[in-house]
């Protein structure tokens, strides 16, 4: 039997009931949910969810990402695949791409872990704005404060 210490007890596996955690506005017919963001290392985890045809616009990673696709389909306007239930695409550092979600009649949901930095870009490639594990943080805190709800601490280990 392996014995743990104190610190690494505090460092094991953690759960987190989705369930529990509020869908908040991202961009004109998305929503996340942040599952899971780690201060020490930016990487941050939240399910998407996006109505057919909304678009999140172009965006470049400075670390990798990686998404699984639970529901509908998606794309990315650059590349000539479509994403479906079961996909799983990794993105490397440095990728840029337009997410864009399929007509249909299903919304498209994803888990999606980022880790770094991800830059929004106009079409003439200036950045718009920059999210990180703590943008994000902040954007779930912003709406469980205008809802009157009480925040789960998704920074805690």
């Amino acid at each position: 039997m392996i014995m743990m210490s104190e610190q690494t007890k505090k460092l094991d596996a953690n759960h987190m009931d989705t369930n529990s955690l509020p869908w908040f506005p991202y961009a004109e017919g998305v929503h996340m949910q942040l599952v899971k963001a780690n201060p020490v290392t930016g990487e941050f985890m939240v399910m998407m969810r996006a109505k057919p045809d909304s678009s999140l616009g172009v965006h470049l990673h400075h670390g990798p990402v990686i998404a699984y696709t639970i529901q509908g389909h998606w794309r990315y306007t650059e590349h000539d695949w479509i994403a479906g239930p079961g996909s799983a695409i990794y993105e490397p550092a440095s990728s840029v791409h337009t997410f864009v979600a399929e007509p249909g009649d299903d919304d498209v949901v994803l888990f999606i872990i980022v880790q770094g930095v991800l830059e929004f870009r106009d079409e003439q490639g200036n950045i718009i704005f920059i999210e990180t594990w703590e943008t994000m943080h902040n954007r779930y805190l912003e709406y469980c404060n205008q809802q009157g709800i009480e925040p789960i601490d998704v920074t805690a280990f």
